[in-house]
C-alpha cells in the first residue's frame, strides 16, 4: 500500500489535547475519491467525527418549520462508505458538539437559552445508553462551542448571551453542573486543550489591564495552577495543546504592520515549570493576524502555528517552530491555505473555492534550513467537486474526508 492513515480524528482538532496530529505513512499518494455522501432530502452535514474504521455524521433535515427538525446520526463503514448504522435523535435540537469516548459517541445540543441535551449512544450500533436533559438554573446558554470528555465528566465551552467571552463548565458523569468558570473583565479566552481531567485555558489581556496566563481548570471550578505568561502584552491571540508530556502555549502580538512578536512555551505536567521558551521579538509575516491561532505539533516536535478570523479564515503564514528554538515562516504556495493537522511527516492544509470545491493539499517541509529559509514543497494535491461550502477537513480510518454543508467526500491516498 503506498499510503497508510493510521490515526483516529475522535476531536474537533484530532485530540483531546489539541495537537492536530494523526499518525500516517505516506509513500507516492494517489490521491482519488473513495466515496461521497450526500444527507437525504438536501439536508446539511453538521458534524463528522472518526474512530475505528468507521465515520460518524451529524445531520440535519431541510427546515420546513423552525424548531421541529430532529438531527440524524449515521455510521459509515470509512472504507466503503456503507451505512452501518443510524440514529434520530429523540429532540428537535441542533447538534453543537461530539466527542467520542472508547465505548459511546457523546453528542451535545442545544437552543439559544433553552435546556442542554446529553446524549449518549453505542458506538457499534448506535443504540440509546444515555439521554441526559440539564437545566443549568441562573446560566443562560445560546450555543456550546466544544467538548472534552475527563475521567468523571465532560468539560463544555460555552456562549451565554450575557458574556462576550466563552464559559466553561464542567457536569459530571450524571449530568450535574459541577462548575462554571467564567473569564474576568480584562481577560479574554482562547483556544484550551484537555490535559488529564484539567482543562488549560489561555487568557490573553486586553487594553483594559491584566496580564497574559495559562490557568488549570480542575472539575471543581478550582485554579489547580496558573502561570502568567511575561513580556506579554496586550492585544494578543493565544492558544494552547498538550503534547510529549507538555502542555504547549503561544503567543502572537501585532507589533507593527507585517510584523509580530512571538512566545511559545512548553510548560511540564509535574512541575508546571517552563521547560521550554521561545521568544521573537520581530517576525515579518505577509497579511495581519485575526482573533484566534491553530497549533499542530509534527511527530518530529516542531510546532506549526497559524492565525484565522473568527470564521476560520486563514490570514497568516505557517510559523514552524523547530525543536532546536528556531521559528521559520513558511508561505504556502502563495495561497491563503487553512492548516488542518500533521499527517504523519506531510502537513495536511486545504483551500476552498468560491464555487464550493475544495483543493486539500500535502505539503513536505525541508528538514534542514537552507541559506534563504525553509521551504514547504507540495507533495501532493487533490480538488473536490462542490461540496456546498464551509468546509472542514479530518483524517483518519485510512482516508481523509472533506466536509461540506450538503456533502461529505472521502479520499484515498
Amino acid at each position: 500500500m503506498s499510503a497508510l492513515i493510521l490515526g483516529d480524528w475522535t476531536h474537533r482538532r484530532g485530540d483531546a489535547g489539541g495537537c492536530r496530529a494523526v499518525s500516517a505513512r505516506i509513500e507516492r499518494p494517489r490521491p482519488r475519491v473513495a466515496w461521497v455522501w450526500e444527507p437525504p432530502h438536501q439536508g446539511r452535514v453538521e458534524q463528522v467525527r472518526i474512530a475505528g474504521d468507521h465515520v460518524y455524521v451529524a445531520s440535519l433535515p431541510p427546515i420546513v418549520h423552525v424548531g421541529w427538525e430532529h438531527a440524524r446520526v449515521s455510521a459509515f463503514d470509512a472504507r466503503t462508505g456503507t451505512c452501518v448504522a443510524q440514529r434520530t435523535l429523540p429532540d428537535p435540537v441542533p447538534i453543537s458538539a461530539m466527542v467520542l469516548s472508547r465505548q459511546a459517541l457523546h453528542i451535545f445540543g442545544t437552543r439559544a437559552c433553552e435546556s442542554l441535551f446529553w446524549y449518549e449512544l453505542d458506538l457499534v450500533t448506535l443504540a440509546p445508553r444515555a439521554r441526559r436533559r440539564i437545566h443549568l438554573k441562573d446560566l443562560l446558554v445560546n450555543d456550546v462551542y466544544d467538548a472534552w470528555l475527563a475521567t468523571s465528566g465532560v468539560w463544555l465551552s460555552v456562549d451565554t448571551p450575557l458574556s462576550t467571552e466563552r464559559n466553561y463548565l464542567f457536569l459530571s458523569e450524571e449530568g450535574a453542573l459541577q462548575c462554571a468558570h467564567q473569564p474576568k473583565a480584562q481577560k479574554e479566552v482562547r483556544e484550551p486543550c484537555l490535559q488529564g481531567d484539567s482543562l488549560v485555558v489561555p487568557f490573553a489581556a486586553t487594553s483594559d489591564g491584566g496580564m497574559s496566563e495559562l490557568l488549570w481548570l480542575d472539575g471543581t471550578g478550582e485554579v489547580r495552577a496558573s502561570r502568567q505568561a511575561d513580556d506579554v502584552d496586550t492585544g494578543v491571540r493565544a492558544a494552547a495543546l498538550c503534547a510529549d508530556g507538555r502542555t504547549w502555549s503561544c503567543w502572537v502580538q501585532s507589533v507593527e504592520p507585517s510584523t509580530f512578536a512571538f512566545d511559545a512555551r512548553a510548560y511540564d505536567v509535574d512541575s508546571g515549570h517552563v521547560a521550554v521558551r521561545v521568544h521573537e521579538e520581530r517576525i515579518a509575516l505577509r497579511g495581519v493576524f485575526g482573533e484566534s491561532l491553530r497549533m499542530a505539533r509534527r511527530p518530529n516536535g516542531e510546532l506549526l502555528v497559524q492565525s484565522r478570523t473568527a470564521s476560520g479564515t486563514p490570514v497568516s503564514d505557517l510559523i514552524v517552530l523547530s525543536p532546536n528554538r528556531s521559528v521559520d515562516v513558511l508561505p504556502l504556495a502563495g495561497r491563503r491555505y487553512t492548516l488542518d493537522c500533521a499527517l504523519g511527516d506531510t502537513v495536511l492544509v486545504h483551500h476552498e473555492r468560491t464555487d464550493g470545491r475544495v483543493l486539500v493539499v500535502g505539503f513536505e517541509i525541508d528538514r534542514t534550513n537552507r541559506f534563504l529559509g525553509r521551504r514547504a514543497k507540495m507533495a501532493w494535491s487533490f480538488e473536490t467537486s462542490p461540496l456546498g461550502g464551509q468546509s472542514t477537513v479530518y483524517a483518519g480510518a485510512g482516508r481523509i474526508f472533506v466536509r461540506g454543508l450538503h456533502r461529505l467526500c472521502a479520499l484515498t491516498l
